[in-house]
This record gives structure tokens, sequence and C-alpha cells, in this order.
């Protein structure tokens, strides 16, 4: 297959997933448990409210779980070639924290019924949608917390800017500007190998659909952003470089911002260091979310 071949497929893939990368929740919970030790069986226990919410005619699918006396409830978005139920591991420690949580499916993934994933554009809008949801769900006075990991940060940095809904932003391994990753996410499917005409297809490909790549830049909606922003980043990406992090972490603007950098972890792993994970989390969310014997 030649360079052109390969780049148009790439293209095809990020933008029209399906497939090995459109896994359904017996695959992913499959993945929990075998890879991540998750206990789904758990999960299925936990009080649940299913519901489905709108940006527009897109029809967002997601859970809501509630926890008596909590102080905060968390979105959690999750990023490409996943649907909710991956963010399992970070839901469990939110609630170990005294959150209520909720889950949703990014468009083309999951459940969702549309057929193409903008790679975090559109998307920033349909979590400001969850978020807008959860918040006149939960009891007044409950504090916003958002949670996106991989593509899921990107599009919930972005929601910054279409939702004041937001109080706490926790970003694990986005990226600042999609133009500076796209080599990275071609090679990220191909084992390493570069491909001199990736960009050009993924460019294509984006504006085929009407999407303009230069608003994939969720270091403009950082930047602008007052609330306390927390980063978590492996050292060990090759999908999305650790320097993306350290570029959105220099634009926050907020003084309780943080970066926390886990040495040696590969793409969207760093919640595999659960403790430290667990402790960075709790640390950064007291102000809004009191520990779970605390709450009223």
């Amino acid at each position: 297959m030649s360079d052109a071949e390969k780049a148009k497929r790439f293209a095809e893939t990020i933008f029209f997933p399906r497939g090995s990368v459109r896994p359904d929740r017996e695959q992913v919970f499959r993945f929990l448990t075998e890879q991540m030790e998750a206990d789904t069986g758990e999960f299925l226990q936990w009080e649940r409210e299913s519901f489905v919410c709108h940006n527009g005619s897109v029809e967002i699918y997601g859970d809501f779980y509630p926890l008596e006396g909590a102080a905060a409830c968390a979105v959690l978005a999750h990023g490409f070639g996943q649907n909710r139920y991956i963010l399992l591991p970070q839901q469990k420690i939110l609630r170990e924290l005294g959150l209520s949580t909720v889950i949703f499916d990014q468009r083309a993934f999951g459940e969702s019924r549309e057929s193409y994933c903008t790679f975090g554009i559109e998307e920033a809008r349909d979590t400001a949608c969850v978020v807008d949801w959860a918040k006149q769900r939960c009891p007044r006075g409950t504090r916003m917390v958002l949670l996106g990991v991989s593509m899921g940060a990107a599009a919930s940095m972005t929601a910054l800017a279409h939702t004041k809904n937001i109080d706490y932003l926790v970003e694990d391994c986005g990226f600042a500007d999609v133009e500076q990753v796209i080599d990275s996410l071609y090679q990220s499917f191909h084992d390493g190998e570069g491909n001199p005409k990736a960009r050009a297809a993924f460019y294509e490909k984006a504006a085929a659909l009407g999407l303009d790549i230069r608003m994939d830049r969720p270091l403009d909606a950082v930047a602008k952003a007052r609330i306390p922003i927390c980063l978590f980043h492996g050292t060990s990406d090759r999908t999305i470089a650790a320097g993306q992090a350290r570029a959105l972490y220099a634009a926050c603007q907020n003084p309780a911002s943080r970066l926390e950098l886990f040495e040696g972890k590969e793409h969207a792993l760093c919640v595999t260091d659960r403790t430290r994970y667990k402790a960075v989390l709790r640390d950064f969310l007291q102000a809004c979310a009191p520990p779970a014997e605390e709450s009223s």
C-alpha cells in the first residue's frame, strides 16, 4: 500500500471510526478486567440513571451515578477509540473521593448515532451540553468537575468556551493543538512509522466534513480560563507528547493549577498508578469536594 493510500485510510479511521476503534461495552469491560484489573462487577451494582441530552439534533447518551451527600459531580469524557465505560478506573476514584459522576458516549462511539467523529471540535460543545445537563440534575450548589482523557481531554478544555458551569477541570493526556500531533497520531496507528502524506490527508478529510482544524486548539480556551486546571501526562507518551501538557500548563491562569508528569507512563495510562492519581485528585479537588466522611 502506498503512503497516500495509508494516509487516506488513517484519516478515514479518525473521522469515521469502525471495527476495532469502535468497541462495544463488553469489549471495553474485557480490556478493563484483563489489562487494568478493574472490577466491572462492582461498577454494575452502582445506582445509575440513564439519560439522553441534546446538542441541537445530536443525541448524547450517558449515565448519571448519584452519590448521597456529594458536594460535587464529575463529568467524564472519554477519548478516541473507546466508549464511556473505559473511564471506570477514574470514575471509581472520584466516587471514593465523594463525588457523583456522569459518563457519556462521544459522537460516533458507543451508543451514539452520529456517523462521524470531529476529533474534539464538535465534541467540545457536546461535552458542555452534558455538563449543563448534570448541573441541572444535581442539587443546587453542587460544584461541577470535568475530567477528560486524550481526545476527551481536548474536548473538555475547549468546552470551557461553551459553558460557565465548570468549576474545576482535569485533563489527562490531551493535546494543546491538534496540528502539532497529527504525525504522532499516525505513527501510533502504524508502529512508529511516519508518513509525509498523513497531514494532508487529515486536513482534506476534515475539510470535506466542513471542519476547520484550526479550531481544534484547546490551548486557546485554557489561556482564557480562570478556573483551576489539573494536568496529567505520561513522560513516555508517544501518541501525544508530554510537551503538549507543558504548553497547556504554561497557559493556565489560575495559580491552583498543577502539572503532574508520570515517569514512564504511556498514553492514557497515568491512572494505572492509582495511588498517586487518587492522591493528586484528592489534593486538587479538596476545595470543591470534601472527603466522603465529611459530606453532608
